[in-house]
């Protein structure tokens, strides 16, 4: 029961940045008639104000969003494609630790002496013998 008000919470917070970032790139005339609903035709917005309002959620999000977004035609539906790219976006970060902000090289062990003599010199090269004595 708490995942799914964990589900919503997350639903509703995207619709809000939504409609803000929206309504911040439209104008706030326009905020007393948009909701989730509101058609960007009806609004009045072109193909290039919906580019801009992709580019303005990326910049939030932090994140880069696809460009099958700004073929949205609501509200309701660039939060759904806004959402699934944040969903796909956390299950690739998940899936490839690497590409978080923790390097791989710090995940490895340190390399050992016998190791390091070797990366020193030539590959297909033999290391020189240490003598025992003089």
């Amino acid at each position: 029961m708490i995942a799914l008000g964990g589900v919503i919470m997350i639903q509703q917070l995207m619709e809000g940045l939504v409609l803000d970032v929206v309504l911040s790139v439209v104008g706030d005339e326009d905020g007393e008639r948009l909701s989730l609903e509101s058609d960007f035709d009806v609004l009045d917005v072109d193909q290039l104000t919906i580019t801009h309002i992709v580019l303005a959620l990326e910049s939030r999000l932090g994140l880069e969003l696809p460009t099958s977004l700004e073929e949205a035609r609501t509200v309701a539906e660039l939060v759904a494609g806004a959402q699934k790219a944040v969903r796909e976006n956390v299950v690739t970060k998940s899936l490839h630790p690497a590409t978080n902000k923790m390097s791989l090289h710090s995940m490895q062990r340190p390399a050992s002496k016998r190791t390091a003599c070797r990366a020193r010199h030539e590959p297909g090269r033999r290391p020189p013998r240490l003598s025992a004595g003089p």
